[in-house]
């Protein structure tokens, strides 16, 4: 499983790199990604044809709606690629009348539906029955808004990340943005001595109790660790991340360096793209473990209700 597998963003990364003292800025700037926070959005708005046209279809759109659960509310995404998800409750889908198919949890007792609308498709466009269909029911169905999250990543470097929050604020809407929080900890104490060719490990510390080790300290538990966490990423700044950090292990004495990133606990897509349940928690994670030799372990962490 590799970071282009997930479906959106994170809202926080934990690294983890033992017996290296490291700041932050010499692997992420805040500067790198733009996000922001908008205001009571119809999803009709979201299917206009300028909005397609200017930044679904030219550059890499990441919204999801905030302030939703996806195990009472009905949760909506728009993901790269521009296909716009909606997980939506019995009622509201009754009402809105698009077709639909059965939430992956309507074993468990779940009546949700699973709305998907492909925007970037040919038959998708002003005039099309299943645009005019989508957009008349989305516009009569009143309920059917959200303030969102959003971020933006043009196909064009020239252009501004940031431009997608002035057209909205020339729209109408209240936009504010999300400024990424930074938390960083130099603690000394003896990290678990792993190798890639023995994930069984000694009786202190297999592949398993690593991923426990890890999990303590991104809670704050006393240990050890050099750690860097940021809030609310994309995938391509991770993957630059990525690269920063492998490039200081192999040129350094490193043993091994983890990153985990949290997807949102009620996004309604996981992996894949796949949709994302939520019983009893709504975990959503990847860990990667990196050692000098290229070599990697990848723990992937679902909730309970994930559909596989």
């Amino acid at each position: 499983m590799t970071l282009e597998q997930r479906g959106l963003g994170y809202f926080q990364i934990d690294v983890i790199v033992p017996g290296t003292f490291l700041h932050h800025s010499a692997y992420f700037s805040v500067e790198d990604v733009s996000s922001f926070c908008i205001e009571d959005v119809s999803l009709h708005q979201l299917i206009s044809e300028e909005f397609i046209e200017a930044f679904v279809k030219k550059g890499r759109l990441y919204m999801i709606s905030q302030d939703t659960y996806i195990d009472q509310h009905d949760t909506y995404a728009l993901i790269p690629g521009g296909m716009l998800i909606l997980l939506l409750n019995n009622s509201t889908f009754g009402e809105l009348g698009l077709s639909a198919s059965k939430s992956a949890y309507s074993n468990h007792g779940s009546n949700k539906h699973v709305v998907e609308l492909d925007l970037t498709k040919p038959c998708f466009r002003p005039g099309k029955p299943s645009f005019e269909r989508a957009k008349s029911n989305f516009k009569r169905c009143s309920q059917l808004k959200s303030n969102f999250l959003v971020t933006w990543v043009p196909h064009d470097e020239k252009i501004c990340g940031s431009s997608i929050e002035s057209y909205f604020k020339s729209e109408g809407f209240n936009a504010s943005s999300c400024r990424l929080t930074q938390s960083e900890s130099n603690d000394p104490c003896i990290a678990p001595n792993i190798a890639y060719s023995d994930p069984n490990g000694d009786d202190n510390c297999d592949a398993f109790s690593l991923l426990d080790w890890l999990g303590a300290m991104a809670c704050g538990v006393d240990m050890y660790v050099t750690y860097i966490a940021q809030k609310y990423l994309i995938k391509m700044n991770l993957n630059n991340l990525e690269v920063r950090m492998k490039e200081n292990l192999t040129n350094k004495t490193n043993p091994w360096f983890s990153l985990t990133v949290h997807g949102f606990h009620d996004s309604p897509v996981s992996w894949l793209n796949k949709e994302h349940g939520f019983h009893l928690h709504g975990d959503n994670a990847l860990t990667l473990v990196f050692f000098p030799d290229g070599c990697c372990w990848t723990y992937k962490i679902l909730a309970s209700h994930d559909t596989l």
